[in-house]
């Protein structure tokens, strides 16, 4: 649930903005996602403040070093106590470093192939984040019936392939359906 509601906000921010610049300047695009932040802001300011967790001073409000304490640094550091820790977090930092990497470059590339701003945002945006909704639904199905390992493995190995569609885009040029193939296993 939590990729689904953070995939909902890519829509809104990615598409939403993209396809929002073949008519507004980015001033008003910018105006319209800081507003879509205050609705954020606005709904946590009105929630019930949680129960505290057991141990965390009995109701009494605990200073600033204290939750940083409980919150962040002794999990971590919990986490970095336990064997192959190290190892763990290497994965994480290079498991998508490609896809990390080539996305900062997606959109310059698309523009650059000759594609609008409501074609990338209907495509990569709309029918991408669609798509990744899928995505997490068989991927869950996948650990569940395979385990972590080999899920973690096939992905890692697809991510390395689908890269090869991005390469037949350039080469191709503009094409909607070869971006809804590349984009959609993305």
């Amino acid at each position: 649930m939590t990729q689904t509601g953070y995939r909902f906000g890519l829509l809104a921010a990615g598409a939403g903005a993209i396809a929002l610049a073949d008519f507004l300047s980015w001033f008003w695009i910018y105006l319209i996602m800081a507003s879509l932040v205050g609705v954020g802001m606005i709904a946590v300011m009105i929630a019930p403040e949680p129960a505290p967790p057991p141990g965390a001073g009995h109701g009494k409000k605990s200073g600033l070093t204290q939750t940083l304490r409980q919150t962040i640094i002794a999990p971590f550091a919990e986490f970095l106590s336990r064997p192959g820790a190290w190892w763990i977090l290497v994965f994480v930092l290079f498991y998508k470093y490609g896809d990390a990497v080539a996305g900062a470059m997606a959109n310059p590339f698309y523009y650059q192939i000759g594609f609008t701003g409501l074609e990338i945002a209907g495509v990569t945006k709309i029918f991408g984040v669609v798509a990744t909704l899928l995505g997490i639904v068989a991927g869950g199905v996948f650990v569940a019936r395979l385990g972590v390992w080999p899920a973690l493995l096939a992905g890692g190995i697809l991510q390395a392939l689908t890269n090869l569609l991005f390469a037949w885009l350039a080469h191709t040029g503009n094409d909607l359906t070869l971006l809804a193939i590349a984009v959609e296993p993305a």
